[in-house]
């Protein structure tokens, strides 16, 4: 029962610790699977520990995965999220420091090391080539180049801390403790200040979105354990589900947009259709974190609490493929481009 080849040796890993710390595995040689057909670097992903430690991967298999120290690019307190780009060249983190760092996996080195604001940065997403975009809980959204080494445009999304945002093509989606979630289209000079699409029908705060491949409908996870479905053409809500026992920690369309994985402090995953039936679950030793969905559309990667990552059968009622256990309590993760 192992997961195919093309899943598994994509899958990387990269931990976060509370304090600040972070490390990263060991770096073997390209492997020669379909999925992985440059160097291994291009394979990497990153999850986040518990803590202020980050640990990137590059194991050929999910029982291969290793950590190694990258001790000059801690933080002074805890990493909120983590982003890898598209190359897997360069590793960015956030914290509740304020701080964004970006290390260079390729030269094993610390590129940058920026404060964007005052207050603590809370999600972080690819949005081109080396540049990332930042939420912020001073209600903020912050775009920054490294080659330019500086903040490219910053706007105010919400009215209280924004809390997770996701950035798919031209599309930036955002969620906030507000109780709203909100779509807003990109351009080169930045972004358009009225949102695409503005989902202010919730009771609770956003916790966590997602926007599907055709950037037509958006996932929302909600800190009283709802899902909602959001239909951006029409600006209006077509679903609310009570998913999950408590907060929901992060959500991820399937890979044909018609189901979405959802992981909660509840301890539990599940994939739910768009028509609010759950298809079936999963249920972890202690709160989840954090899901990738697989390139191959057949698996999601999930993590938690537990410090076990999992790797599910979206396709056999969520059933763990390969598990590894991380050593400690696991908050978030990021998988390059090519794994996910």
């Amino acid at each position: 029962g192992g997961a195919p080849a093309a899943a598994a040796s994509t899958t990387a890993a990269a931990a976060e610790h509370v304090d600040g710390t972070q490390r990263t595995p060991s770096v073997p040689r390209a492997t020669t699977s379909a999925a992985a057909t440059t160097t291994a670097t291009s394979a990497a992903a990153a999850v986040r520990y518990d803590d202020d430690d980050v640990y990137p991967t590059w194991p050929a298999r999910m029982d291969a995965l290793s950590k190694t120290s990258l001790s000059p690019h801690r933080h002074r307190d805890k990493v909120t999220a983590l982003a890898l780009s598209d190359d897997g060249e360069l590793l960015y983190s956030v914290a509740t420091d304020t701080t964004l760092r970006v290390f260079s996996l390729k030269e094993r080195r610390q590129q940058r090391n920026v404060s964007l604001c005052d207050m603590t940065l809370s999600s972080l997403a690819i949005a081109g080539h080396h540049k990332v975009v930042a939420a912020s809980w001073d209600n903020n959204v912050y775009f920054y180049s490294v080659d330019y080494g500086r903040v490219l445009d910053s706007f105010a999304a919400h009215d209280d801390a924004v809390s997770c945002l996701r950035f798919r093509r031209d599309v930036l989606v955002t969620g906030s403790w507000d109780t709203s979630a909100r779509v807003w289209q990109y351009r080169d000079d930045g972004v358009a200040r009225a949102p695409v699409a503005d989902f202010s029908i919730f009771d609770e705060e956003v916790r966590a979105v997602d926007i599907d491949a055709a950037c037509n409908t958006v996932a929302v996870g909600l800190a009283d354990g709802g899902v909602g479905v959001c239909d951006v053409r029409a600006n209006a809500l077509v679903r609310e589900v009570p998913a999950h026992a408590d907060t929901v920690n992060a959500v991820a369309f399937a890979r044909d947009g018609r189901s979405v994985v959802s992981v909660s402090d509840d301890g539990t995953a599940k994939l739910t259709d768009l028509g609010g039936v759950e298809l079936c679950a999963h249920t972890a030793g202690a709160a989840v974190r954090d899901v990738r969905v697989a390139a191959d559309g057949a698996h999601a990667l999930v993590a938690g609490d537990d410090g076990l990552l999992a790797l599910l059968a979206l396709r056999d009622a969520l059933r763990p493929v390969h598990t590894y256990d991380a050593g400690r309590s696991v908050s978030a993760m990021c998988v390059a481009a090519g794994c996910v």
